[in-house]
């Protein structure tokens, strides 16, 4: 980790990339909030290592584990992650305290609403997806966020998310909604001296896709 002109720069272990050879990921925070508390949780681990401290008080008063070499970034060691197995290949969980973080973000889920086409608010409609991986749920509602703000930039989306290649994060993630692509080719042909109405493009990427469409597999 490096503290470059106020920013964290920061290089992790990264599980879930590792069956394509790629063991760490790094980020750069920019949130000042996190970096505060990134800056509060370093300090408490210089703090925890001061010999003038019984491992009990250092436990106890800065969340550090001696037993160990490697301390948590997140939370106390052993808060949520078992400080031994940080660098593991399989990291080892506080269970209790992972349940309740679990279900503070599946309530989180229960209450948001959004808009349906009619204007209406409602439930998530894929709410039991949300509640049965409350964790991995965020990757997507990362990829979806970025995706809409960077007019679906899937190179540079794909390189900030880490995901291996932009057809992974195009196909399990972000496909783009057929209005945005409908919208985008219209004021495309525009700039091309084609004077065609969204209307006209509908039409003709709707007929596209279906004459497009695989064959169904016979039996």
């Amino acid at each position: 980790m490096q503290l470059v002109d106020g920013v964290y720069h920061l290089t992790c272990y990264t599980r879930k990339t590792k069956w394509v050879k790629k063991f760490v990921s790094t980020a750069s925070v920019l949130d000042k909030e996190v970096a505060s508390m990134i800056t509060k949780r370093l300090h408490d681990i210089k703090e925890g290592k001061n010999k003038k401290y019984s491992d009990k008080e250092a436990l106890e008063k800065f969340g550090v584990d001696r037993s160990s070499k490697k301390h948590s970034l997140i939370g106390w060691d052993n808060e949520f992650t078992k400080v031994h197995s940080l660098d593991k290949p399989k990291v080892k969980f506080n269970s209790t305290n992972m349940k309740i973080f679990y279900d503070a973000l599946k309530q989180c889920y229960r209450e948001v609403e959004t808009e349906n086409s009619e204007g209406e608010l409602e439930q998530l409609p894929d709410l039991d997806y949300f509640l049965e991986h409350p964790m991995h749920v965020l990757r997507h509602v990362f990829a979806h966020k970025w995706l809409r703000l960077t007019k679906y930039n899937y190179g540079v989306v794909a390189d900030w998310g880490h995901w291996h290649t932009i057809a992974e994060l195009e196909r399990s993630y972000g496909e783009m909604p057929r209005k945005f692509a409908e919208s985008q080719m219209t004021e495309y042909l525009k700039k091309a001296g084609r004077n065609v109405s969204l209307s006209e493009v509908s039409g003709a990427m709707t007929l596209d896709h279906d004459l497009n469409k695989p064959e169904p597999e016979t039996k």
